[in-house]
């Protein structure tokens, strides 16, 4: 290239291939398609943690509370609530899910929009059933794994506590050093 007067790169050919045109943003475009997801997620695991404190409740009426060897142990009830609540969730979640795929996928943004666009093409009964079972399998894996991790979280925090006698309450040798 040297030899024939031309650069030894071609600067022009790189400038022009690299040229980036910012496209224009706008506020609503970093909002676009926030409510299904809003609309998902809030109740989805609101309803999770209600669930699993309702099916904590009810396993322990049904098996007497306590961890004899004829009931069900504390363990055990927390492994079936956890279970039941992926299950129970997945009613909510699988069509809220379905919803905002479909909207996604059509370019439809909002939540009511998704949703009369969902419901125009599969109807009312395909919502409900489209993905329920591989929701269901999915989800019951996910809450028995999280509130395993959440039950031994917190019973390793409650016997670190008791084992270092913690006292959330201020010392009296702390309050008086204080004033």
């Amino acid at each position: 290239r040297k030899q024939d007067g031309r650069p030894l790169l071609p600067w022009e050919r790189l400038r022009a291939a690299s040229a980036f045109t910012r496209p224009a943003i706008s506020l609503g475009s970093l909002y676009q398609g926030f409510s299904t997801n809003l609309f998902l997620k809030v109740p989805y695991m609101a309803t999770m943690f209600g669930f699993h404190a309702f099916n904590k409740t009810l396993l322990d009426a049904i098996s007497g509370g306590g961890d004899d060897d004829q009931g069900m142990t504390s363990k055990t009830r927390e492994f079936v609530s956890a279970f039941l609540v992926g299950i129970e969730a997945s009613l909510l979640l699988s069509p809220l899910e379905l919803v905002r795929i479909q909207g996604q996928n059509r370019g439809k943004g909002g939540l009511l929009e998704a949703s009369r666009c969902t419901l125009s093409e599969i109807g009312a009964r395909g919502v409900m059933t489209t993905g329920m079972h591989a929701c269901m399998q999915r989800e019951a894996k996910y809450c028995v794994g999280q509130f395993a991790l959440i039950g031994a979280i917190s019973s390793a925090i409650a016997d670190w506590a008791a084992a270092h006698r913690f006292d959330a309450s201020p010392s009296p040798s702390a309050a008086s050093a204080s004033a």
